[in-house]
């Protein structure tokens, strides 16, 4: 906490307590305010100011876990939004699925299906051809489509160790998705089973 103390006449103070943190940079933030008002004493400014910061204490602690219980709620509802989007896009995987497969199912194996990008990322309709490494269609038939936000993405995130792929609308957001690893089937099974397990 922090305690701002000005005179305002011979012992009497005016005063404000705020909730303090240090950032993961280690700069003091000061947060809201816990308490403010006026004291009429003798004592010295740091000695009152000590005071006042352990009278404020219990009333800080309070501001601090209603704080991390907002905070708590937040990041639970954006997770329950980011799942819900999730389980939409993986309903959409399937026909997407065929949709690349009817495309990829005709002519020579070995021609170029599209190009990697930067960020484990295929692009099958290249803005740029040749700006990155080309990927056949029997490597590109190898991977199975799992999830899609669009019905039939130009795009696709990349899981290469199990092969799945998450058709999107862009590069930036397929390279987003492809940092997690919630999206694929295979990678989030030991998680939901750790999970369960952790239930029991």
């Amino acid at each position: 906490m922090t305690v701002d103390l000005r005179k305002v006449a011979p012992r009497q103070w005016r005063f404000v307590v705020r909730t303090a943190e240090l950032d993961s940079s280690g700069v003091l933030r000061i947060g809201e305010m816990v308490s403010a008002g006026e004291r009429s004493t003798g004592r010295r400014a740091d000695s009152l100011a000590l005071e006042l910061a352990v009278e404020s204490e219990p009333a800080a602690q309070a501001f601090r876990a209603a704080k991390f219980a907002e905070s708590a709620e937040r990041r639970a509802y954006w997770r329950r939004q980011e799942e819900t989007r999730l389980a939409e896009d993986q309903a959409r995987g399937p026909a997407v699925q065929e949709a690349l497969r009817r495309r990829l199912g005709w002519g020579d194996p070995e021609r170029k299906a599209g190009e990697w990008r930067p960020g484990s990322v295929i692009e099958t309709a290249p803005i740029r051809p040749g700006a990155g490494k080309p990927i056949s269609v029997a490597e590109l038939s190898a991977y199975r489509v799992v999830a899609a936000d669009q019905v039939d993405p130009d795009v696709f995130a990349t899981c290469t160790e199990h092969r799945t792929l998450y058709g999107t609308y862009s590069q930036g957001r397929a390279r987003e998705l492809a940092r997690r690893d919630r999206w694929c089937p295979d990678c989030s099974a030991p998680m939901r089973n750790a999970s369960v397990s952790g239930r029991d």
